[in-house]
């Protein structure tokens, strides 16, 4: 489990956050399945939906978390769709990010709860 605060929520587009580290040469991330809490605050974000997304590529993980602007607490999961041959990337992070930084005054946290494999390459 990965927690991640109203901080690192608002900027997740431009600075994303580290879900998993690099795994090293010869080694890649697999993610399995994915799972996120929002745990509602007072005050929603503006920046609606938030995904996995391996470091230095520009395919999504799926399923993406579509709750950041909600008002309210929620649990979403789901089993990954790997959308393209770059989200398997040698010696790459897996990052949370979002389709655009938050300009709003958001309160809440998301607990990213993430079943994934270390493959050889």
């Amino acid at each position: 489990k990965v927690t991640l605060s109203a901080a690192q929520i608002k900027t997740c587009s431009s600075v994303p956050i580290e879900i998993v580290a690099a795994p090293g040469a010869g080694f890649a991330v697999h993610p399995l399945s994915v799972a996120y809490r929002f745990n509602w605050n007072s005050v929603a974000f503006d920046n609606a939906a938030g995904y996995l997304q391996t470091d230095t590529t520009s395919a999504l993980i799926m399923p993406t978390f579509n709750n950041l602007s909600q008002s309210y607490s929620s649990f979403t999961r789901g089993d990954v769709d790997v959308q393209g041959e770059d989200d398997i990337v040698e010696n790459k992070a897996l990052n949370f990010t979002a389709n655009a930084d938050s300009t709003a005054t958001g309160d809440s946290t998301v607990d990213v709860f993430l079943t994934y494999n270390i493959i050889t390459l």
